[in-house]
């Protein structure tokens, strides 16, 4: 499928607004999220603490659908541990709920194993997971999958047997013969050296040229790392003030749903540059900000 968001679509038709009330990270992907709101669900946000979404609010709920975003929560970075994703099935389990996972930035732990996903821990047929290549390969290809639990499966076949591929066949085809000859296997393990290299070498510029201006929010994963930058006071503007200067940053005000945030949390992307470009780039922010701030 082309993207998460088309099957976001899907899960919108197999399990309708009329009878699920979801569950859903605050703050959390806006382009999902409006997704499900012009679909016509009500959205019970539930807040992101140290280690992920809030169970404890989530049993409270009277939710019995969540989407949710356990090995690289957007945009906090959050991962959540193994323990934390048994006590989401169990609630699953007491529910009769479903779990959307979106395993985004999976592939891309630091310094740490992988964990498990929500999908291969369930055994009683209460998650769909979804995952795209646009990390691992390259937006443009739009290739995305969910697996569907064996109750969704009938429903499915019924209300899309008669649609046509949202995907170009050769797409796919070279995609399939990628997995089957173990290239992209290979692949993977180079981009994952790759990746955690990147991290290591932008932690360091930031020791280096930021240390006056920014602390580390303790990201384990992905490819962004929150930050936040001191003696912010307005978000907007120091993000306008940046793009003067040719800079870009993103904060995390838009991914809020219902309620407001600080206005000095900020995410720094780094797997689309050059490993030489980390440290310009941390330079010149260094000096944009002793200039604004």
């Amino acid at each position: 499928m082309p993207g998460t968001q088309y099957g976001i679509e899907i899960i919108s038709r197999l399990l309708p607004a009329e009878k699920h009330r979801i569950a859903y990270e605050e703050p959390s992907h806006n382009g999902i999220r409006n997704i499900f709101l012009q679909n016509g669900y009500e959205l019970f946000p539930i807040p992101v603490v140290e280690n992920g979404i809030d169970i404890d609010q989530l049993f409270n709920s009277c939710c019995n659908l969540l989407y949710v975003m356990p090995s690289h929560q957007f945009p906090t970075g959050r991962t959540i541990p193994v323990s934390n994703r048994l006590r989401l099935l169990e609630w699953a389990i007491k529910n009769d709920a479903y779990i959307i996972e979106n395993d985004y930035d999976s592939e891309f732990p630091h310094q740490t194993r992988p964990i498990p996903s929500l999908q291969s821990l369930d055994h009683y047929d209460h998650v769909i997971y979804f995952n795209t290549f646009a990390k691992i390969l390259t937006p443009s290809m739009r290739t995305a999958f969910f697996i569907l639990p064996y109750s969704l499966l009938d429903k499915y076949e019924q209300m899309y047997r008669y649609f046509n591929s949202a995907l170009p066949s050769f797409n796919q085809i070279a995609l399939s013969n990628f997995i089957a000859s173990g290239d992209f296997e290979r692949h993977l393990r180079k981009l994952v050296k790759i990746n955690e290299h990147k991290y290591n070498l932008l932690l360091k510029s930031i020791h280096t040229f930021l240390s006056s201006y920014m602390d580390i929010v303790d990201t384990p994963a992905g490819s962004h790392i929150i930050v936040r930058i001191r003696n912010c006071t307005n978000q907007q503007k120091l993000i306008d003030a940046l793009k003067n200067k040719e800079i870009s940053i993103y904060g995390v005000q838009q991914y809020f749903h219902s309620r407001p945030t600080s206005e000095d949390i900020f995410l720094l992307g780094f797997s689309s540059l050059e490993e030489d470009e980390i440290p310009c780039a941390c330079e010149a922010l260094s000096k944009a900000l002793s200039e604004l701030l």
